[in-house]
């Protein structure tokens, strides 16, 4: 048993909740959830470098959608002034707005038993739990049921690290110094 194996054999001795078999997928969800908190935190720090009035430490305790709307208003602040840092952020925004539902989903899915039989997270959402009081009929969100991939877990990651570099471009212009 290598060192990495005996560390996660010791991990897994810890609770007497199933957990699915294989590492890679347990240690994917953790890349995907630590990446996420990663990417919101630097996009607290963009957000003072834009908006100079924010303040990081309140930015920080803001949940995903929240941040993204603060985001979204620094980013119009410099559309005029910084057309580059602004491009970057219109993208970095949007795709930053799909992960955080991404993320929920996540989150909110629960565990079953796949065809394939193995372990995996299954999201399942309907219309009546996404209508938020005051919307439209017909303007919920659509129905979700899909299961937590590895493939949906890799895909997360590699659109987390777009959203990453484009934070970093933005941070590039309004602070070379950096």
């Amino acid at each position: 048993m290598t060192g990495i194996e005996k560390d996660l054999a010791d991990i897994r001795r810890l609770t007497r909740i199933a957990l699915p078999e294989s590492d890679s997928y347990l240690y994917r969800l953790g890349v995907a959830v630590y990446g996420f908190a990663s990417v919101s935190s630097f996009m607290a720090e963009v957000i003072c470098y834009m908006d100079p009035e924010q303040s990081r430490s309140d930015l920080e305790a803001k949940m995903g959608g929240p941040l993204a709307a603060t985001f979204k208003q620094a980013v119009g602040k410099i559309e005029n002034s910084q057309p580059q840092a602004f491009a970057a952020g219109e993208l970095a925004g949007k795709l930053f707005t799909t992960l955080n539902d991404e993320r929920s989903d996540i989150i909110h899915a629960y565990p079953i038993t796949s065809p394939t039989h193995v372990q995996i997270l299954h999201r399942r959402q309907y219309p009546a739990q996404t209508k938020k009081k005051g919307t439209p009929k017909g303007c919920e969100k659509p129905p979700k049921y899909f299961e937590v991939t590895n493939e949906f877990l890799d895909n997360f990651i590699a659109r987390l690290a777009y959203v990453n570099d484009d934070l970093y471009r933005i941070r590039a212009i309004l602070r070379p110094d950096i």
